[in-house]
């Protein structure tokens, strides 16, 4: 705008991202666009006050239907891997409830209680079901001679109270096409869920 005061000071909102999710994981994530709002939101990701829910499809299948992940975990400098630890690890905490038993694998929602970085590929991991297309942890990269192009994490749904107006916000987000052609190709489907 040529009409504008050069000297006037524009109030463009800092856009900030407020929880982060893994390279190659589709689905929601939170961004703030004012500053009250990301400090508040970023103390409310770093405690349990969102509920964090997603889908992955693993290699394998769940001794239960649900169950519970509960271990420190620490980045191990020789290969940069996070894994369990006896002691000196941040604590982490995942829930898991079976979806779909498929065709050597499964479809399961996973609930965050905490947030630590590769938590979720770690913990299936170390339980003997690596997420499909994960390498770094151990997945399977070919289901048949079907190449999984990524690790098949999903970021689901996240719910949390808004830190300015107190409303309740919840975002769900359908899993993309790559997520949904693996899971075809395991024999599953989404008749039943709600996507």
């Amino acid at each position: 705008n040529l009409l504008k005061d050069p000297h006037q000071k524009e109030h463009r909102p800092s856009i900030g991202m407020v929880q982060r999710l893994d390279l190659d994981t589709s689905g929601v994530m939170v961004f703030s666009i004012h500053k009250r709002a990301h400090k508040n939101m970023s103390e409310a990701f770093l405690g349990r006050d969102v509920r964090k829910l997603y889908w992955a499809l693993v290699a394998g299948y769940p001794a239960e239907a649900s169950g519970r992940f509960s271990s420190q975990l620490a980045k191990r400098r020789s290969t940069n891997l996070m894994v369990s630890v006896e002691r000196g690890g941040k604590q982490a905490e995942t829930l898991y409830r079976l979806l779909q038993q498929l065709n050597g694998a499964s479809l399961v929602e996973v609930e965050l209680l905490t947030g630590r970085s590769h938590q979720i590929r770690a913990h299936f991991s170390e339980a003997g079901m690596p997420l499909l297309g994960d390498a770094t942890y151990g997945g399977p990269q070919f289901i048949d001679d079907f190449i999984v192009p990524r690790q098949m994490l999903h970021s689901r749904t996240l719910s949390f109270v808004h830190p300015v107006s107190g409303m309740q916000m919840n975002f769900t987000a359908a899993p993309p096409d790559d997520f949904v052609t693996v899971l075809k190709h395991v024999d599953g489907c989404l008749n039943g869920i709600d996507v």
